[in-house]
């Protein structure tokens, strides 16, 4: 990851990550999938959940629903 680039690790619908420790250039953030990795604190940051949490609950009637 460069520094002051795009947001490219929890980008899908209803994932966030979480910032664990916070050295003093680093920290330490847990991904959705349970991988801990150290970023670097230049990186820019959103807090919060990414928005439509019930995308894969959503049911396609007919096969027109899906395009």
């Amino acid at each position: 990851m460069r520094p002051k680039t795009k947001g490219i690790l929890a980008r899908s619908a209803g994932t966030c990550c979480k910032l664990l420790r916070k050295y003093n250039t680093t920290g330490l953030v847990v991904l959705p999938s349970g991988k801990v990795i150290n970023i670097s604190l230049k990186n820019y940051i959103t807090l919060g959940k990414v928005s439509n949490i019930d995308f894969k609950l959503r049911k396609k009637y007919k096969a027109g629903n899906n395009r």
